[in-house]
């Protein structure tokens, strides 16, 4: 089944479940017999599981959310930079997008990490340079984990910087300075 049409699901089997935690679906049985995961059986015996609780159940046990059960409200988009002035232009700037976004900062790397697991954005606005954090080894971690979107900007601009960001996992790069509207243009591209 194509990634849309498994966004536009609302109940899930066992195994559609289980695929998306990474589980043999015997697995999510027990968790539904335990009592840990809410689900609902058939007419037929078979248990069915709720996009809305399955999602619930993923967020609580710290489970990255794949695109196909992000929450359909609007995008989450989390900005991690140490200089609160281009946190602040980046939040204003991204406030006047047409869509209900939510947004989230981060200013080091532990509060980065934290927020990676509690809020679980689609998109990550990731400056390369941040005190006491590896910029790439965040990339790779996050792209472990889902399908999530990373732009990556730095102010050391250089050709070896972007491709190591790019060839990490970084889905765009963007150097400081930059414009308004290039930087509009890669998140609403990021998004789509």
């Amino acid at each position: 089944m194509g990634r849309k049409k498994m966004r536009e699901k609302k109940v899930f089997t066992t195994k559609e479940v289980g695929d998306f935690c990474g589980v043999d679906l015997t697995t999510v049985i027990n968790w539904i017999e335990q009592g840990k995961m809410n689900a609902y059986k058939t007419a037929g015996g078979h248990r069915r599981g709720r996009k809305k609780e399955l999602r619930e159940f993923m967020e609580k046990y710290s489970m990255p959310l794949p695109p196909e059960l992000r929450d359909e409200n609007g995008a989450k988009i989390l900005v991690v930079d140490d200089d609160p002035n281009i946190l602040s232009l980046i939040t204003q700037a991204l406030k006047r997008l047409p869509s209900d976004y939510k947004l989230a900062t981060a200013a080091d790397g532990f509060e980065a990490g934290q927020k990676l697991v509690s809020f679980n954005p689609d998109l990550v606005i990731l400056d390369l340079r941040l005190p006491g954090m590896d910029g790439y080894k965040v990339i790779e971690t996050i792209k472990k984990g889902n399908g999530t979107g990373i732009l990556a900007i730095t102010a050391y601009d250089d050709k070896e910087t972007e491709k190591k960001a790019l060839t990490t996992g970084a889905d765009s790069y963007l150097s400081k300075p930059f414009t308004i509207e290039n930087f509009m243009s890669k998140v609403k591209s990021l998004l789509k």
